[in-house]
Formats: structure tokens, sequence, C-alpha cells
């Protein structure tokens, strides 16, 4: 599978499950970069920013800082840990993000229940982050 198919099925993925979740399509200076996020003026910040080259996808999660654990990360079905180049791996980045890094030929089962529960709680996580508590229940069945 190319990385940009894998790249559109996580996207297709995130928006299909994450009601009020709109993603930023690319554009010419990043063709290969889709930010996602909930809309919230005057500033739509980010949740998630998806980039993709040759052999792999890379993801970057926002949430609000100190409010995503190791353990919970540890517990999304992904291999936990610093990149070696050639498997995916999941880790935990200034206690304000999470990266993900997918490798064609190491993939992540995205729709089990562990990652989607991580997943959700994320996504919590992004909207305390951003004021919108009142979507907290935004996951579609």
């Amino acid at each position: 599978m190319e990385s940009e198919v894998l790249a559109i099925k996580f996207l297709n993925f995130v928006t299909n499950h994450f009601i009020d979740v709109r993603a930023k399509p690319p554009n010419v200076k990043r063709p290969n970069r889709v930010s996602l996020y909930v809309p919230n003026k005057p500033r739509n910040k980010r949740w998630m920013q998806i980039d993709w080259n040759k052999e792999s996808i890379s993801i970057a999660m926002d949430h609000l800082q100190g409010d995503i654990s190791e353990e919970t990360i540890r517990n999304a079905g992904v291999v936990y840990g610093k990149l070696d180049g050639r498997n995916s791996r999941i880790r935990l980045q200034n206690d304000n993000a999470v990266y993900l890094t997918v490798f064609k030929s190491d993939m992540v089962n995205f729709t089990s229940d562990e990652f989607l529960y991580f997943l959700t709680l994320h996504y919590n996580s992004y909207l305390r982050r951003i004021s919108r508590k009142d979507l907290t229940i935004g996951i579609k069945s």
C-alpha cells in the first residue's frame, strides 16, 4: 500500500468516527500534509497533522498538556518508543503531543478497539485544550 493511500485511509477513518472534525487539505507548499481540526473561532487549532513520504506516514496529535499519560499511549495497541527507521512506533512528546509513525512494512490496526479508545481519549483532551467541552461526546457510532 502506498503511504499516501494509507494516510487517506487514516484521514477517512478519523473523519468518519468523529463528528465536527474538519480537514485542511494539502496545498502547493505542503502537498504531502493534511491537518485536522475542530472549528474554534477565531483560531482553528489543529488536532492532528498527517504527513506522508515514500515509506511511512507521520501523525502528530496535540492535546491538553498533562492530560494524556504514557500509560494511556502504551494501551493504544501500538509499540511505544523511539523510531528505529523500520518499525511503527507511538510516543509522548513534550507532555502535550503524541507522535505516531506508521511504516508501510509494519502496519497499525487503526480500527482496533484499543486504538479507537485511545483516539477517543485523545480527541476529548484536544477538545478541552481548545475549550470545546460541548463537543466531548462527538463520536459517530
